[in-house]
């Protein structure tokens, strides 16, 4: 697979996750504010993430030289200090404004 569709595909499945989300947590907590059901749709995915991050970095920083072989380790830790934290913020935002547009459109009272 090309890299553009890999990144097309993980964008379609976070808005799509967070539209179902978000549209099931309209239905379950009719009374929260718009705000309040985006912040709470649009953050287990970067969390998750990041956690998952944090260990890669600190298991590849916790390994031997024997394990990591000639630069593997380096380029682990170079891969999570930079893929990560956008990551985090791409599939933050993508689930913002997915749940913005059921929050606005899809669910007007």
């Amino acid at each position: 697979m090309s890299d553009m569709l890999i990144i097309f595909v993980f964008v379609l499945i976070v808005a799509v996750t967070s539209m179902i989300f978000a549209y099931l947590l309209q239905k379950w907590r009719s009374n929260w504010s718009a705000w309040k059901m985006m912040l709470v749709v649009s953050l287990p995915i970067p969390l998750i993430s990041t956690i998952l991050g944090l260990f890669l970095y600190f298991s590849t920083m916790a390994a031997s030289v024997d394990e990591c072989g000639v630069d593997a380790c380096a380029m682990v830790v170079y891969a999570v200090i930079v893929i990560v934290p956008f990551a985090a913020i791409s599939s933050f935002l993508t689930s913002w404004v997915s749940c913005n547009i059921v929050a606005r459109y899809c669910l007007k009272k």
